[in-house]
Order: C-alpha cells, then structure tokens, then sequence
C-alpha cells in the first residue's frame, strides 16, 4: 500500500463519525487547489451529499475514486467548517477554513464592532491575519496589509478578503515583526495564544511576545491587540491603553487593548455587549472597585453580562443602576425596584432560602414553576443536575440563582423580568 493509501486507511477510521474530521492538514498546495476552480464542483458535490444524508464513509469512498486522500478529506473537513462557520461569518458557504483558523476567528458582528474604532479610510495593517476574520472587517472602506507567518492562513485569508469583495487588500506571509508599518496609520495584532500547542494568557509567553508588540507600538502607536479575556496586563501596560471585553451571544468573546488614538479614555476598562436589543451596549469605568452590599435580598435581582464579570466593572454597574451587590463574593446584583439595563439580565424574586435540594424542590413545586433554569455564582455545584432535580412537566418557566450570601449558600427562586418596551 502506499504511503497516501495508508493515510487514507488510518483516516477512515475517523470518518465512521456522524461529523466530518475537521483536524486534517494538506500542503499549501492542496489548499491552492481546494480554493480553486478545480474543487468548485467537489465541494458543492459533497455538500449536497452530506445535506442529503448520504454515509460519510459512502461519499469517502465516492471522492476517493477520482481524488488524493489528502484532498478527498480536505473536501470533506470544508464543508463541516463551512457548516460550523455560519455562526460566525454571513458567507461561511463560499470562505475556506482550517479547523484552527476558524476556532481563532473573529467573527463578522464583533469583527465589525472593532473595525468601526478605526477612523474611516484609515490604512491599516492586520498582523497575525490567521483566515482573515478581522481582515475582511478592517478593509471594509480602507486599504489594508495582511500578514502571518503560516502560508496556508495567509493563502486563506487572501482568498477570504476577495470572497469578501476585498480587493484592497495586500497579504504578506512573514513574522509580524517584520511588518513594516511606515505607510499604514494603525494596526491590529492577535498574537498567538498557543505557541507551544497549550493556550496561554500570559504575554510573555506569545507569539510574537510582548516585547516585540512593544516595538511595533513604538512604530506606530495607535493599535489594537486582541487578547483572551483572562489576560493580564503588566500594570505600566494597562496604564497606557484601553482595556475593553466584548461579549457576542452572551459569552465574554475576547478582550482588546487598545492604544494610542484608538484608546479612548487610557487607563480605564470597559465592558461591551455588542448584540443587544438596541444594539451595542458599553460601560466604562475602573476594574474591580468596592460596591454596596445590600442587607438582604431584594425584590429584584440581576446577573450582570459576561463582559461586565470579566472586565471586573459590577461595581460600576451598580453605579449606573443604583443598586446594590447581593454579596462582595459574587456579581450578582438587588434592589427593591425594578432597573432595566442592556448589561444586565433581570429578575423578579418568588421566593429564597438556604439552599437545600430537598427544600428547594418543594418550593418549586409550591410555586407551581415547571421548567427551571439555574445559575450559579460562587457555589461548587452543577447547574444541570439541579436543574434537573427540579424541573417538573407542567408549570410556568422559572430561575433558581444559587449564590453565596455571607457565609451560606442561598437558592433565590425567580423569574425572568420582561425587557423595557
């Protein structure tokens, strides 16, 4: 057999999945050949075949008989990702993917968010492009330089700006380092998290490091540096720049530091929930200062959005909305009257206890809630078993939040507020 063939076999143990492998790798020119005409009528071929619900296996076997091992998987690894990137991209049918590149991309709405803080028809660079999700955003109005250092993200991103309807754009595949930045105005950075194959939110430990982001500020110092939302900054580091977490689909995405004109109030952090009812949502403030803490449980409670946890500003939130923190241990918030704000969610409050499943349980039942959502803040359980434990057939939707009050657990039974008209 040979060595192609062996791949193939070794590889076909996967494909008994009910997905497409994704995880599969192919020389640059493979890709060449997947983003070319030649793979046009392949991907739509074993698109319409998946959607059909034809065997895996079965359309292996099929694509085998006309094409290599690498490409027949590389054909069938797109049009799952193309599959997956629809949350993600508006023409996830017609873009190209790795499994990496797609799981680092930025996607279109959050994408676009950023790209609007750079002043329009500002050339930019985006280093560090991987596929391009950024990129396509960023070039919307303005010419752009694309670089990294992989061929296959740059080969990818390239053809994802035209898909895009991108021609001002310029890709180059090299270090980002070696970017030279005299004829573009701003930047856009997201350096590696995974430099030695394990995620990493420490900046020395980057790709390129920080001491080499530090340069290219000095090239040029209006910047934006995407950075996991758990990223720590060195303090003289955070003085300089705004730190912003952005939240799409009610999780923190990333967190992004930016710098010099782009930085509207330095040294200061802000939390954003782009996909609102009234669209984006932002609060700015300093991280982690003290709050009240009320006396008791309120008539009212609120969970703040995921990017206001990460961004450590519900203190600041409790500003805006004149209430208080339920406990200094967790982010949940009370007030006796009700307060709407798009960074948070709303709760009207049935009934609390101590937590105690058996106890629990029964004031459910007495409620008569049947479907039960829970939360937690501060407490070691798994939501889902409780949920579970409680969840009768009939009866109206309700939420149990489980928090740490004092030194106790305690189970406040509630039910979801409705939005401001």
């Amino acid at each position: 057999m040979n060595a192609a063939g062996a791949v193939y076999c070794r590889r076909t143990a996967v494909l008994t999945a009910t997905t497409c492998p994704c995880d599969v790798t192919g020389s640059l020119d493979d890709y060449r050949w997947l983003t070319g005409p030649a793979a046009r009528r392949w991907l739509a071929h074993a698109a319409s075949e998946l959607a059909a619900r034809t065997p895996l296996v079965t359309l292996a076997t099929r694509l085998r008989r006309e094409l290599s091992a690498e490409r027949t998987h590389l054909v069938l690894a797109q049009v799952e990702l193309r599959r997956r990137a629809e949350e993600k991209f508006t023409l996830a049918g017609e873009m190209f993917f790795t499994l990496a590149g797609l799981a680092q991309a930025t996607d279109e709405p959050l994408a676009r968010y950023k790209a609007a803080r750079f002043p329009p028809g500002m050339p930019a660079a985006d280093l560090c492009c991987g596929i391009g999700g950024d990129l396509v955003a960023l070039a919307d109005g303005r010419n752009c330089l694309a670089v990294d250092r992989d061929p296959i993200a740059a080969h990818l991103a390239q053809v994802n700006a035209e898909v895009c309807g991108r021609t001002n754009v310029a890709v180059e595949c090299r270090d980002a380092g070696a970017a030279t930045l005299a004829r573009y105005q701003a930047w856009h950075i997201d350096p590696d998290r995974r430099p030695a194959g394990k995620r990493t939110v420490q900046v020395e430990r980057f790709e390129p490091p920080w001491e080499m982001i530090e340069t290219l500020l000095a090239a040029c110092e209006n910047a934006a540096v995407k950075l996991a939302p758990a990223t720590k900054l060195p303090d003289d580091v955070a003085r300089r720049c705004q730190r912003e977490w952005i939240e799409t689909r009610s999780e923190c995405r990333q967190q992004v530091a930016w710098f010099g004109s782009l930085a509207r109030e330095p040294g200061t952090s802000a939390a954003t929930v782009i996909d609102g009812p009234q669209g984006p949502a932002t609060i700015v403030g300093a991280c982690g200062q003290p709050g009240p803490v009320a006396s008791s449980v309120g008539r009212y409670v609120y969970d703040p959005s995921a990017a206001v946890r990460a961004a450590q500003l519900t203190s600041e939130l409790c500003r805006q909305m004149s209430v208080k923190l339920l406990d200094t241990g967790n982010s949940y918030l009370t007030s006796e009257q009700l307060v709407h704000h798009p960074l948070a969610s709303g709760f009207e409050v049935l009934g609390s206890l101590p937590f105690d499943l058996r106890r629990l349980r029964e004031a459910v039942r007495q409620l008569g809630l049947g479907p039960v959502e829970v939360k937690k803040r501060g407490v070691d359980i798994d939501p889902d078993h409780i949920r579970r434990q409680l969840t009768q057939e009939q009866g109206d939707a309700g939420v149990v939040l489980i928090a740490k009050v004092g030194i106790k657990a305690m189970a406040i039974i509630a039910r979801r507020t409705a939005p401001p008209e």
